[in-house]
């Protein structure tokens, strides 16, 4: 069988045709699969993303509420009962600091559970015109105050001057210093200059 040249030309650009034809429907096939795929990992990450920042929220969210809680329970003494458990938070079961300055100025603050179990607490700034006999309202004036003070047993002199006269904003040219903290172990600390 002798088939003329142009059936096989003919035949041969039909099988050409199909070969490309195929190839492209595969082409668009691989295409329109492309979009979709990218499409579900752009949805994935938006998914990961989303889920990330709940978690994120979330932590947050129980981090606001711990420093509220602790914010609000400790914000201010109502009673006796307040003030034992604000004490209770602090490195030290008693707190006294006088500060002598020149023309008879004095600065004087004073937390400490008496033998009674009752707190007593006084103010007496001369510096800053401020005195407090009652001792709720001086312990609260003095709490947020104490509870800034990193002082341990293990605290040298200068060190605990130092903090001292930070924390309550004082200045160091003063005549006499005296500073004196207890432990909830009973160990009391004294720090004096001179």
């Amino acid at each position: 069988m002798n088939f003329p040249k142009r059936v096989i030309l003919l035949i041969s650009l039909l099988l050409l045709l199909t070969a490309c034809s195929s190839g492209q429907e595969k082409n668009n096939e691989e295409e329109n699969a492309s979009p979709q795929t990218e499409e579900t990992n752009n949805e994935n990450e938006q998914i990961e993303n989303n889920h990330q920042n709940e978690t994120n929220d979330e932590a947050e969210n129980e981090a606001s509420q711990n420093n509220e809680k602790s914010e609000t329970q400790f914000q201010e003494a109502q009673n006796e009962e307040d003030m034992k458990g604000m004490l209770d938070t602090l490195n030290f079961t008693k707190i006294e600091v006088e500060i002598d300055y020149e023309n008879d100025r004095e600065f004087e603050v004073e937390i400490k559970e008496k033998k009674d179990g009752t707190i007593k607490a006084e103010v007496e700034d001369e510096i800053n015109n401020i005195e407090i006999e009652n001792y709720l309202e001086a312990f609260n004036y003095i709490f947020p105050y104490a509870e800034k003070l990193n002082i341990s047993q293990e605290t040298p002199r200068d060190e605990a001057i130092a903090v001292i006269l930070d924390v309550f904003d004082m200045t160091d040219d003063y005549i006499e210093f005296e500073a004196e903290f207890t432990f909830p172990d009973g160990t009391m600390i004294e720090y004096k200059d001179p």
